[in-house]
């Protein structure tokens, strides 16, 4: 991953820490694909996938197509294939879209949970 890449998950991973959630994962590589990261939120697990873009929040969501969204389900099916304590958690799968629009001096970041 490039350092772009890096400063953008932690502004996510950040972002979503401060929403209580707890980050169980991150960089989950497999055959199958890659998960961003991968967090608690009470009973949901939660798939993240970060996205970056630098004029608009819209462009990041944009940019997660079918292909790529069956990739982060197959690196999930895997993920709890290796990890069987998460189980019984529910299951979601969302996107955080990061954006240089900064708002008071901070990068504009949207969660759309249940994206795909």
């Amino acid at each position: 991953m490039n350092d772009k890449g890096v400063k953008y998950e932690k502004i996510a991973r950040d972002f979503l820490e401060n929403k209580g959630c707890k980050i169980v994962a991150q960089n989950f590589f497999c055959p199958q694909g890659e998960i961003d990261l991968v967090a608690l939120d009470k009973a949901w697990l939660c798939f993240v996938e970060v996205r970056y873009r630098w004029q608009n929040l819209d462009t990041a969501i944009l940019s997660v197509d079918q292909k790529k969204a069956e990739k982060i389900n197959l690196a999930a099916q895997k993920f709890l294939e290796q990890n069987s304590q998460f189980e019984n958690f529910q299951l979601r799968f969302d996107l955080i879209a990061v954006s240089n629009s900064k708002i008071a001096g901070k990068y504009a970041v949207q969660h759309l949970k249940n994206f795909f």
